[in-house]
This record gives C-alpha cells, sequence and structure tokens, in this order.
C-alpha cells in the first residue's frame, strides 16, 4: 500500500533533504539571496483583487474574476508578477444599454489586462503596474499588447456575433467609443437562412432570425467559456479549476493543466474527487483571441493519456513543439500539488510499523487570515534554493506534525526548464522547536508595540486585513513575513501599510520590507537607499523676513 500509493501519486521520485534551521543569517547572507528577497510577495491575491477592481475595471461593464500568479523577464530581472484579465460581463451594463443588439452584436469581448509586480508598493501602499489602462499602457516593451480583446475567458458565459453591420465596442474615449472588427475566423458563419433557424431554435432566440445586421459573413461564437471549451473537446481528462492567463507576442493567452486520473490503480490510497490515480499529463494553451485550442502532452509515461493519443491522434501535441515563450510560464499545478501534500502527509512514512501506528502523521499548518483561522495554501515564490546556483520559480507549503502547531518540514516544487516537476522536501532536525504559522502569528499577537497598533488601526472605519504568512527558507535559516493591509468602510479598496517580519526571537513591524530587515539583521540587510546631500543649516533663514514675504516663501514651498 505505501509503495503504490507512492507510485500512483508521483511520490516516489521526491528528493529528501535535510534543512538543519541553524538561524545564523547575515547581511551578506541576504545580499547573496537577493532574488529571494527581490520576491518575497507583498500583496495576497484576495486584497489585490479588491484593489485592482477599485483602480482598474474602470467601467462597470468590466470585471476581474480573480488574480492569477506567473513570472516574466523584465529587462533582465527574473520577477515575479499578479496579474488579470479585464473581461467582458454584458448583465453589468446599464439597464437601458441591455438591449439584444448591445449584449449581442457590440458589447461583445472583455479588453486587456493589468499587471503588477508582487514586492512593489507606491507611497499610497498602492501597487505599482507593469500593465495598466484601457488601451493597456505598457512601461515594459517586451510586455506590449498588439491584440488585447478578450473574446474567450473565465467570465464569457454568452453566445455573441461579430463581422455584423454593428461597429464592436473596444473602450471609451472622451465622448465617442473607439470601435473595432474582429478579424479571425473562429465562430460558425451565418451563411444561410437554415443557419439562422437551427442557432434561433438551439438559443431560444427568435432575434437571430429578425435581426437586419446580420450578413452571411457575420460568425457566432458560444462555448466561449474556456472551463466549458476545453471540457467540451475532451470530456474524458479532469481540468485544473484555475486557469490562468500569459501574455506573449502581443497577445493574452490561457493556460489550462489538466490530469488524468483513475480508481482502479492496484493497493493505492483514494482521495475523495481524484480515485487513486493522478498525472498532470497535458497543458492546454487557448487563446484569448480566436479561441483555437492545443492541447500538449507533458508526461510521455502516463500509460493513460499515451492511450487516449493512439484514440485522438490529431489532438495531442508533444510538448516540444509548444512556442517556447508559452513553454516559460508553465507552472506546477496548485490542485495537483495540494493532492500530493496531503497524501504524502501519511505516506512519508516508511517504515511499516510506524505507519500502522500513524506515529509521524503530518498535517498542513493553520494560519490568520483577515482575523479567521484557515489552512495554508501552497503558494508561488521565486527563490534559489540550498545548493542552488539560480533562483527558480517554486511552489511550497510547509508541514507541521498533526494536531501540533510547530513545523517539521517543507515541501517544494519545481517549474523551471528541466527541472519542471521536480518535488522537494526538506525535513527539519526534530529534536529542537521549529516555529510554525500559528505559533508566528501568536507571537506577533503578544508583541507589545504590534498588538497596540494594530488595535488601534482597527477602530471604527477601517479594518486590518492580515495576510498570508509566507515562510521562506534562506541558506540554512528560516524568514516569516507576513504583509498587513488598511482597509477604509467605506471603500473596498486595501492599502498595504506594513509588514511583519520574524526571524528567531526577533518580531518586527515596519513600513516596509526594507526597513524590516534592516531592523531585524542591521542595517546591511537591504540595499542602501540613496539620498541627497544636505547642508546643515546653522540659523533660521527666515528670521529677517517680513510676515508679506513668509507668507510668498510658504506659497512657493506649497507649490
Amino acid at each position: 500500500n505505501i509503495a503504490y500509493t507512492q507510485k500512483a501519486y508521483g511520490l516516489d521520485k521526491i528528493k529528501r533533504e535535510n534543512f538543519p534551521v541553524e538561524n545564523t543569517l547575515t547581511p551578506t547572507d541576504l545580499k547573496e539571496n537577493e532574488a529571494t528577497i527581490n520576491s518575497i510577495r507583498l500583496w495576497d491575491w484576495q486584497p489585490l483583487q479588491q484593489t485592482y477592481s477599485q483602480l482598474q475595471e474602470l467601467w462597470p461593464y468590466y470585471t476581474f474574476k480573480d488574480m492569477d500568479i506567473d513570472r516574466y523577464m523584465i529587462e533582465g530581472n527574473y520577477r515575479q508578477v499578479m496579474l488579470s484579465v479585464r473581461e467582458m460581463v454584458q448583465s453589468k451594463l446599464p439597464p437601458q444599454a441591455q438591449t439584444w443588439v448591445n449584449q449581442k452584436l457590440k458589447y461583445t469581448h472583455g479588453y486587456g489586462v493589468a499587471m503588477s509586480p508582487v514586492n512593489e508598493v507606491t507611497a499610497e501602499g498602492l501597487p505599482t503596474f507593469f500593465i495598466k489602462n484601457i488601451p493597456p499602457e505598457s512601461s515594459i516593451e517586451s510586455l506590449t499588447l498588439v491584440r488585447p480583446e478578450i473574446y474567450y475567458g473565465e467570465e464569457t458565459n454568452d453566445y455573441v456575433i461579430v463581422n455584423t453591420k454593428t461597429s464592436e465596442f473596444n473602450y471609451p474615449m472622451g465622448e465617442h467609443n473607439i470601435e473595432s472588427v474582429y478579424q479571425a475566423v473562429s465562430g460558425v458563419q451565418l451563411s444561410s437562412i437554415f443557419r439562422r433557424v437551427m442557432f434561433a431554435m438551439a438559443f431560444g432566440d427568435y432575434k437571430l432570425l429578425l435581426s437586419h445586421d446580420l450578413t452571411p459573413n457575420s460568425q457566432i461564437l458560444y462555448n466561449r467559456n474556456i472551463h466549458e471549451r476545453v471540457r467540451k473537446v475532451a470530456p474524458f481528462l479532469r481540468y485544473d479549476y484555475d486557469p490562468y492567463p500569459v501574455v506573449s507576442g502581443g497577445k493574452v493567452y490561457w493556460i489550462q493543466d489538466a490530469y488524468t486520473v483513475s480508481s482502479l490503480y492496484p493497493y493505492s490510497e483514494p482521495t475523495e474527487g481524484w480515485g487513486n490515480y493522478v498525472r498532470n499529463s497535458v497543458k492546454v494553451v487557448i487563446d484569448a483571441y480566436d479561441g483555437s485550442m492545443s492541447f500538449y502532452v507533458t508526461d510521455n509515461e502516463d500509460p493513460i493519456i499515451r492511450s487516449y493519443q493512439l484514440i485522438f491522434p490529431q489532438l495531442f501535441r508533444p510538448l516540444e513543439v509548444m512556442p517556447a515563450d508559452l513553454k516559460q510560464h508553465l507552472r506546477y499545478p496548485e490542485d495537483l500539488f495540494l493532492v500530493q501534500a496531503k497524501m504524502y502527509a501519511t505516506y512519508h512514512m516508511q517504515n511499516t510499523r510506524i505507519f500502522y501506528y500513524k506515529e509521524d502523521k503530518w498535517g498542513l499548518p493553520e494560519e490568520l487570515f483577515n482575523v479567521q483561522k484557515e489552512t495554508v495554501k501552497p503558494y508561488y515564490t521565486i527563490m534559489r534554493l540550498p545548493d542552488e546556483e539560480k533562483p527558480e520559480f517554486l511552489l511550497m507549503i510547509p508541514f507541521t506534525p498533526e494536531k501540533r502547531p510547530n513545523m517539521v518540514a517543507w515541501m517544494a516544487a519545481r517549474s523551471d526548464g528541466e527541472n519542471y516537476g521536480q518535488l522537494l522536501v526538506y525535513n527539519f532536525p526534530k529534536q529542537k522547536l521549529i516555529y510554525g504559522p500559528m505559533q508566528i502569528e501568536s507571537r506577533i499577537d503578544q508583541d507589545g508595540e504590534i498588538s497596540k497598533e494594530l488595535t488601534l488601526w482597527n477602530q471604527r472605519g477601517s479594518t486590518i486585513i492580515r495576510g498570508n504568512l509566507l515562510v521562506l527558507p534562506i541558506k540554512d535559516s528560516l524568514l516569516y513575513v507576513e504583509p498587513l493591509y488598511l482597509q477604509a468602510e467605506q471603500s473596498k479598496m486595501p492599502e498595504l501599510r506594513r509588514v511583519v517580519a520574524v526571524y528567531g526571537d526577533r518580531v518586527v513591524m515596519e513600513r516596509n520590507l526594507d526597513e524590516a530587515l534592516k531592523k531585524i539583521l542591521g542595517p546591511g540587510a537591504s540595499p542602501p537607499v540613496e539620498s541627497e546631500a544636505q547642508t546643515p543649516i546653522t540659523s533660521d533663514p527666515t528670521e529677517s523676513l517680513s510676515t508679506s514675504d513668509l507668507s510668498k516663501k510658504a506659497y512657493q514651498t506649497f507649490q
């Protein structure tokens, strides 16, 4: 049972290492791990999604369904970013504008994305944007959007008709609207009255027969929701709940993870909803403009996908033919990683006697998010692994003993290049206490200065949102980081106001991560901030000025 369960869930290939946790970090160590420090995620997707909605939806009929995380090479640096697609929801149009022509012919598509780095904050506590506004403005040349229209997405639930006599709405500009014409062939042409009759019957929409805006070249686009779309093509695969967008070649693509599952693997322990065998064998790439789909096989050793390849030889393509730029954005799927982590919490035990009595069973830790207890979710980060030379994109989660708060190990899945899919587990020493997330949360609450400030901010009119607690292994030590957001009751726009850092026996809260690291490890813990040289003032330069001159001086200073 142990051996076959490990094989069925891909746990037999996990690389295990010991992590000493000596907590001997120095400012020099942080500089040597600068890529890890610079990629610490200060923005959580839930508060950031609210901030995006306030700053970048711009019009009520646009929406950001969720936030996704990815990495890009930006000006020679490997950067972790948050991004979201701006989709069109016709039901949010003003009531007087919810006509058939508007919903089916005019307001047909979303427009562009918003993107921001995970670790940058403005002076007001808001995200800085790499891509923003309508039409999309990009501060990064390689991320310029040439084809920003979103016809296929997660919120595109209704059919639309393009190439009609009615021009399509792109975005508002002053007192006028910028309009466009669809440039792809991806729908079904309404080239005959027979086709219009059949679609009118299929959708129960008689206006398809009566409209004078349709032409023989008009196309009807349906099955536009990408969740529904991939399942129409390959219903025999299981799909990840969260496809993520990629900006590549001036266009927006969706990448959807697909799995082969079975409940017939011998001796393997079943998992609710997944059977007892799972492989992430397929990556689906969907073009957000024309809806075209490509199914790439990522696990040639999986016998189930090999069988499907023989049945549907035209559907599946080898991973080698995926465009190189898209391949750089493949990431280990969170759904699969969570299933493997939960299974490994029990099946890391190799000794049958220890396994039988569950003497060393692990669990997933808890943390406080927005003052509510919840189970820690896996999180993506860029960091340099011990004994590795380069930083890489990882998916991580810590473990605690079952029903105990201290940490015993952490697990990581690699996503870059030839190391894609490799699982690593770093075991902590059992003979000493390694603080778990809830113990760190308690230490934060018990700090007198921090507790006093949190209580002060959490008065009527504002709310403190405690972000995800990140556990970051650096060299032979553990650094804990938790962002704090302040949200006014009148507006749902959280602002990043403080960062809490915990290392060893020290707990600090500062305005930003650099200040927190300086306080916790000394002045050399972060790069020095350049400041202009100032001439010391030996006397008050305004002493001899009259009231009138002082007023002018004050006005000039204010300006």
